[in-house]
């Protein structure tokens, strides 16, 4: 036990010191590099800060390198050394940190290329950090067991997608206005920034994510990337954009827009476009990667998350249509939006988030008729439904104390009025959604608890074989059996001078449930019915 505890805490000092090390090189390596990339002859570093540099490289380097040495000779020896847990928080750590630089001053040196310009200080601060990321990004490939670099890959994958995707929104914005109004310093200035970062991200989530992330197992932290981030970041910013940009275009032609230069009103709305690309690119993508799911909880979280994004801009709109019927009944200085502006809002939030919402309810409801007890009781669709529970009232009683504040304060005063209405509308309309909200998910909650565990879904109850020959039987027959037990259903009628007892319907199709999936046929002699079961 005191070995192990003496080996812990030597890895722990090992890799905490070679940590500050690399930061350390870096840091002066970057110094150094101003230093000598400056092509300004009169220019001089102050002494103190080259000496830091010198020092930080010449003296930290080494000291890197042998405890790196060291560390890889170790590894090589014990496997123990490669799949230790400080081993694995010190790479994926210092690889992202460095990523993050890298993802800031690359496209810096990137955009300056693109301009024609020879970016000294850009490179001089990427270049250090570039090879301490990829020189991590290749340990924790090489040396990682499968598994361990499961958090490095993914957290890089994302770093790489919200780089790209912010890239793509400001390239098409920019890209847009400068066709509308070019700008002062030139369309390559505004243009090469975003396409620059919009390069530089991509190239980092193909690493990460193309190479890698998309082939890793599909447990749990991979599917918190793909559907509460890949799947629902990329809805809720495609959600919110398209309400945004909606609204600008009604409230140009409906509403009392600030403005009346076009340019200037709309200046927005490209960017917002990018962002609803962008997002259902996003969205689409990622639940292509999930592919084709059965009925599993995986598809739940999917479906229900979907659900309750569009659920929560409905809500929204709820809210704010309240917000605009008591401005529009109460007097008072409208600050910011006027109340048309803000009935637009509330309609556009509507607009965007209720189809999204009853898409993907409806699929979950026809779950629940097609499974019964199994889709009722699963625990996707408990915590869904705590959860709006937990917001909705969270909410209720945030806005319930708002509005109490308001309306005590006037009463204090002795001004109650319609103006007090006015300073309690944001409080009312959280209210009104929210108990809405709560009050249509607590039927849900009691009708699915009226329905015990086990119970036969809509499938038991009418399940049955997979065709039925009749030969006679009564003329209503083939229809009846269909209904009941979901069957193809053939009748060949006998001659008239045939005779043949007749039966019940209902009785036959109860004696069909003992025929999952079979072939059958139904005789009438007699003795009444008589079912064979046959392979065809």
């Amino acid at each position: 036990m005191s070995a192990i505890d003496t080996r812990g805490v030597r890895r722990l000092f090992q890799f905490v010191v070679l940590f500050a090390l690399m930061i350390v090189v870096a840091v002066g390596a970057e110094g150094l590099l101003r230093w000598a990339l400056d092509a300004t002859p009169e220019w001089e570093p102050p002494i103190e800060a080259l000496a830091q540099s010198m020092a930080f490289v010449l003296i930290g380097g080494p000291l890197a390198g042998l405890i790196v040495w060291w560390t890889l000779r170790s590894q090589r020896r014990d496997a123990a050394e490669r799949s230790g847990f400080l081993f694995t928080v010190y790479v994926t750590l210092l690889a992202l940190v460095a990523l993050q630089r890298v993802v800031i001053a690359v496209p810096e040196a990137v955009s300056a290329a693109l301009q024609g310009e020879f970016a000294r200080l850009e490179l001089s601060t990427a270049l250090p950090w570039v090879a301490l990321w990829l020189g991590h990004w290749f340990w924790a490939a090489r040396v990682l067991p499968q598994g361990h670099n499961t958090v490095h890959v993914l957290l890089g994958s994302l770093i790489g997608l919200v780089s790209a995707a912010i890239g793509f929104v400001q390239l098409l914005g920019n890209s847009v206005e400068t066709m509308l109004r070019p700008p002062l310093p030139g369309p390559i200035a505004a243009i090469a920034p975003p396409a620059a970062l919009l390069l530089v991200g991509a190239l980092i989530w193909a690493l990460y994510w193309l190479s890698t992330g998309v082939w890793l197992p599909r447990r749990t932290l991979w599917l918190i990337y793909v559907l509460p981030i890949g799947v629902g970041g990329a809805l809720v910013a495609a959600l919110a954009a398209a309400a945004t940009g909606l609204w600008r275009v009604a409230v140009w032609f409906l509403g009392d827009p600030v403005s009346a230069d076009a340019l200037q009103h709309f200046h927005g709305l490209w960017y917002a476009l990018g962002t609803v690309v962008v997002g259902v690119t996003l969205w689409w993508y990622h639940r292509t990667v999930l592919g084709q799911m059965e009925r599993t909880e995986v598809r739940r979280v999917y479906e229900y998350l979907v659900a309750g994004l569009g659920l929560g801009a409905a809500a929204g709109g709820v809210g704010t249509l309240i917000v605009a019927v008591i401005e529009a009944a109460t007097p008072g200085v409208d600050r910011g939006m006027t109340s048309t502006n803000t009935l637009l809002a509330a309609l556009m939030l509507l607009a965007v988030g209720a189809p999204v919402w009853w898409v993907f309810w409806r699929r979950a409801q026809r779950a629940v008729q097609a499974e019964g007890a199994a889709e009722r009781h699963s625990r996707t669709r408990r915590v869904y439904l705590v959860v709006i529970f937990g917001v909705a009232g969270v909410a209720t009683v945030i806005a319930a104390i708002q509005a109490g504040e308001a309306f005590f304060t006037d009463a204090v005063a002795g001004s109650l009025g319609l103006s007090t209405l006015r300073l309690m509308r944001y409080s009312l309309g959280i209210i009104v959604a929210a108990v809405a909200v709560f009050g249509y998910h607590v039927a849900v909650f009691r009708a699915d608890r009226h329905v015990p565990a086990g119970a036969p879904s809509q499938e038991d109850e009418t399940r049955g074989p997979r065709s039925v020959l009749l030969i006679g039987g009564p003329d209503g027959a083939p229809a009846a059996l269909a209904r009941l037990t979901g069957a193809r259903v053939e009748r060949w009628p006998l001659r008239a001078s045939d005779g043949a007892s007749a039966w019940e319907v209902e009785q036959v199709a109860l004696r069909l449930a003992d025929y999952p999936g079979e072939d059958v046929v139904v005789t009438s002699d007699e003795d009444g019915p008589q079912i064979f079961s046959v392979r065809r």
